[in-house]
């Protein structure tokens, strides 16, 4: 007898650890680890995306910094191109007239004192020299003067430049840096997104919510509230809104939508405290970011049955209800069901 209430114990032991809602439990345990890292990530992308913003606005303003050096440089650079070929020219000039005066020449500074008739032509004679070689060596002082400038400003620019070139270089660099990281953190998140559908299924299955049909008739309203926040199937930085969110009063009472039995109760990663509620046919629907739930998993309720309190657990940025309905896993727009 004893042997025989050993054995009973040890079918009912293995019955309840394969039962669908240990699976599902098990199962859920799993979606919700998953689901806080998919949370963690969802921050990180966010803060990622605003440094990202912040260094692009940076480099917007270096740009414009660049901009207006390299017309600045360019204007520059035309005078200095103009300047030398001033200078070039003048010195072309100066040494075509020195050729003809000391090589070629018809007429040189020997020649101009010696051609003097008088003492009153060379006094005459030598002070016309003494301008010409004045202005000779004016104009190559002038030359050199010019060249140095030149030379200088040149080598500020080039400096300058390389500064603005060496910056500019940096900050694409940090933004590159950036949006690699946010490729990997996007790539992860999408891992993540794949392993929660995948596990959202497998609980929607063990609960057999997909055997029978839904029988319900249209839902009810699920709260107090029929202010609309968010709608189904809005973008977001890291995801597609699976629902509606209704803002609603902390404490406000969250309905159940149509009869059927609790497969979730407890926390759901991002959803905070939440209540999932499979219909049959497939039929499940969410009721996230509660504040108090008042059903536990495997319990039978009625349409319309208050089944917790509404809050702002989880990922909520203020009191809400965030309504989801899915089919076969799957969200699907909540309209196409409510009243």
């Amino acid at each position: 007898m004893r042997k025989k209430i050993l054995v009973v114990g040890l079918i009912v032991t293995l019955v309840m650890c394969f039962s669908p809602l240990s699976f599902a439990a098990s199962t859920q345990d799993k979606l919700n680890s998953v689901q806080n890292q998919k949370d963690d990530i969802s921050g990180d992308l966010d803060s990622l995306s605003s440094e990202i913003k912040t260094q692009q606005a940076s480099i917007d303003k270096l740009q414009k910094t660049i901009d207006a050096k390299a017309s600045a440089l360019a204007k520059t650079q035309a005078k200095l191109d103009s300047t030398k070929k001033q200078i070039s020219s003048r010195k072309d000039g100066l040494e075509k007239r020195l050729r003809a005066m000391y090589k070629n020449g018809s007429i040189g500074y020997l020649d101009i004192i010696l051609s003097s008739q008088n003492v009153s032509d060379l006094i005459s004679n030598l002070e016309m020299v003494q301008k010409i070689y004045k202005n000779d060596q004016d104009t190559l002082t002038t030359l050199k003067t010019q060249k140095k400038k030149i030379e200088s400003q040149e080598t500020q620019l080039a400096s300058e430049k390389k500064a603005l070139d060496a910056q500019q270089s940096k900050l694409t660099s940090k933004k590159t840096t950036m949006l690699a990281s946010k490729s990997k953190l996007t790539a992860k998140l999408n891992q993540l997104k794949q392993t929660e559908n995948k596990l959202k299924a497998a609980i929607s299955a063990s609960s057999g919510s997909n055997g029978g049909s839904y029988g319900g008739g249209v839902f009810c309203w699920p709260t107090t509230s029929h202010t609309i926040t968010a709608q189904f199937g809005e973008k977001r930085s890291y995801e597609t809104h699976p629902g509606i969110d209704i803002g609603v009063a902390s404490g406000s009472p969250t309905y159940a939508a149509a009869s059927g039995t609790v497969v979730i109760a407890g926390w759901y990663g991002g959803y905070g405290k939440c209540v999932g509620i499979n219909h049959g046919g497939g039929l499940t629907t969410i009721y996230g970011h509660n504040s108090s739930i008042l059903v536990s998993v495997g319990q039978h309720v009625s349409k319309g049955q208050v089944v917790a309190r509404t809050g702002s657990t989880g990922w909520s940025t203020g009191p809400h209800l965030h309504f989801e309905v899915r089919k076969n896993g799957t969200p699907v727009s909540p309209w196409s069901y409510l009243n």
